[in-house]
């Protein structure tokens, strides 16, 4: 066959990239720019502890967990409203059915707080709970979980917190007592439980193990 007839096709030149050369616009550029920097975001202003609290317990109040816990989160641990914020954190992390979550916030309140004011949210639960099928469902999911749990210190310290400040102090000495003989150096669930624990305990057939009240 003839070059150039169809067909047929001839070589093509093709010129050899320039090793190292920089694209034309940057090599027209007579300065390396500068990185672009991300924009000043406005600072978050900083709410003393009460206002933080106020904040929460209305909050709370409205049946908002989550940002009840969002308002406590920002309060420093050594203002003098912290044991409260620690106390409704507590009754938050029950709405949320974090039980574990709610015991170690309780007893971080409790340590802080005189005997005298240890039950004040649940001697005003209309007021904390407004609607009391809440309050009844966590109970229910509470003491399922310390059925679950029976060796954990911790749900029976919480359980018998809230029966005992609800006013039934058989069945709070009930789960304390099982709370100090797990972790019998814990002050706080002594203490807890001397305020409920009656002059004859009942014998320890008549101690329940389930984790469960009838109300």
């Amino acid at each position: 066959p003839v070059a150039g007839t169809v067909g047929e096709v001839g070589p093509v030149a093709v010129a050899a990239p320039a090793v190292n050369a920089p694209p034309p616009f940057i090599a027209k550029l007579p300065f390396d720019p500068e990185p672009l920097e991300a924009p000043p975001q406005e600072a978050r202003p900083q709410l003393d502890a009460a206002t933080l609290l106020a904040a929460a317990t209305r909050a709370f109040r409205a049946g908002r967990a989550d940002e009840t816990l969002k308002y406590l989160a920002d309060m420093p641990a050594d203002a003098e409203k912290y044991a409260w914020g620690r106390l409704l954190a507590s009754h938050a992390l029950f709405c949320q059915s974090d039980f574990e979550g709610a015991a170690a916030a309780l007893e971080l309140a409790l340590e802080r707080l005189p005997v005298e004011k240890w039950g004040m949210i649940l001697k005003s639960l209309e007021e904390f709970y407004p609607q009391a099928g809440v309050y009844t469902a966590g109970l229910r999911k509470r003491e399922a979980w310390v059925a679950q749990n029976p060796r954990s210190a911790a749900g029976r310290f919480l359980l018998g917190y809230h029966y005992g400040f609800l006013g039934h102090a058989n069945e709070a000495a009930a789960e304390l007592r099982q709370a100090v003989m797990l972790e019998p150096d814990n002050a706080t669930m002594a203490t807890l439980l001397a305020l409920f624990e009656p002059a004859q305990p009942p014998a320890a057939a008549e101690v329940r193990q389930d984790g469960r009240r009838s109300f």
